[in-house]
């Protein structure tokens, strides 16, 4: 056991680190992939496609970090991280190739993807075993750190051809290799955890759905309460440029709607530790769902780009409360044999519920206009907020 040692700082950077990959593989992946040929509906499909994929690979993944008795999640994170860096330094090199440049990046887009339930889960793990670490702290500056790396690539870009995308990314995962070398080596778990786990193993089928949904019936329901709620977020995200025009604005109003956004976050994030001190994760996770909806519905009757502006404040108790509220309440409703499985199946839930919503915008904006699309994000908004205030138990001591 780590008495009282201190990993937030390490931990911090690793956060920092792996949303400014994601920031230039992800957020940039349009930019890259044109540069290569590709046209706006196959960046869609390869997109979607391979967060589709990941989705279902996460809790594969995290059901062998918590069964395996041979690796620890240090290991397996090191594992996915190598084989990630590989296909970003080849997407650096490729040629303009259609067919290899969709294969590298659907691979590479799966693979930055399933690492966030194993990095999210980390940190629970070394608490698990006597470290210190303010997740909120580290979460908040993973936001600031996309949003200044978002800033970098933009100038880049001005000065460098699209390889400069996956190499940021490349160079993000070099730096999350030599941050996890850095974290103490641990054995898996204890002898009393380790017997634990066996009898838990040996009564129960703990990789499979069925025997997740009835040890968990109740928190399934908040998944289904997530994937709802992301789909809001990421079709009015997504779609963003669409409302800012309506309302007479332009790309530079976008990008100030963004920044405000990102900055009222921040402070959420870095002071959640103190926040959850004082009141439960279920009561956290219910409010941030109520917010959700009233950001939702308020949006709708924002008639201008002034007032647009002003809506972004409930992103303070949206999004910037629930993402770290999510991943304290589901490390704390789940057994010790099931918390990386637990992180995993909540990442599929956002994943799946921002693929669900890029597509469904896009349809309904195709077919309809910008009020009808605020309107549809409402509704299932309150469709979320509904399954995560019916169902979000609080945690027995």
């Amino acid at each position: 056991m780590m008495k009282g040692k201190n990993l937030t700082l390490n931990y911090s950077l690793l956060q920092g680190s792996y949303w400014m990959s994601y920031c230039a593989l992800y957020s940039f992946a349009t930019v890259y992939l044109i540069s290569k040929g590709f046209n706006s509906a196959v960046i869609g499909m390869i997109v979607a496609g391979s967060n589709i994929l990941s989705s279902f690979l996460q809790p594969y993944v995290s059901t062998i970090a918590d069964q395996t008795k041979r690796l620890t999640i240090r290991q397996i994170i090191l594992m996915v991280v190598a084989c990630l860096a590989l296909f970003l330094m080849a997407l650096v090199f490729v040629p303009s190739n259609l067919l290899l440049v969709g294969l590298l990046f659907t691979v590479a887009n799966i693979l930055l993807q399933v690492l966030q339930p194993l990095i999210n889960a980390l940190s629970f793990y070394y608490i698990g075993h006597g470290a210190k670490i303010d997740f909120g702290l580290a979460r908040g500056t993973g936001s600031l750190a996309f949003a200044i790396l978002s800033s970098i690539l933009g100038y880049l870009l001005t000065k460098f051809q699209s390889w400069v995308i996956p190499f940021s990314s490349f160079v993000c995962i070099a730096i999350i290799a030599l941050l996890m070398l850095s974290f103490p080596a641990i054995k898996k778990l204890s002898q009393e955890k380790s017997l634990n786990e066996a009898e838990n193993q040996a009564t129960t089928s703990s990789g499979s759905f069925a025997y997740f949904f009835k040890e968990y019936p109740s928190f399934c329901f908040v998944l289904v309460g997530s994937v709802c709620l992301f789909i809001y977020h990421n079709m009015f995200n997504s779609y963003l440029i669409k409302v800012v025009e309506y309302l007479h604005g332009n790309s530079q109003n976008l990008g100030t709607t963004m920044s405000l956004a990102a900055m009222v976050e921040i402070p959420t994030m870095f002071l959640f530790s103190k926040i959850v001190k004082r009141f439960d994760s279920h009561k956290l996770l219910i409010f941030s769902s109520i917010i959700f909806t009233v950001k939702a519905a308020v949006t709708i009757f924002a008639m201008n780009i002034p007032m647009l502006y002003a809506t972004q404040i409930f992103q303070m108790g949206a999004f910037a409360l629930f993402t770290p509220a999510s991943v304290y309440y589901t490390n704390q409703m789940m057994k010790p044999q099931d918390q990386f499985k637990g992180q995993a199946y909540l990442t599929m839930s956002i994943t799946i519920g921002g693929v669900v919503g890029s597509l469904l915008g896009g349809f309904i904006l195709e077919y309809s206009n910008v009020i009808v699309m605020q309107i549809v994000c409402a509704i299932i908004s309150l469709i979320g907020t509904f399954f995560v205030v019916k169902f979000a138990k609080a945690i027995k001591a």
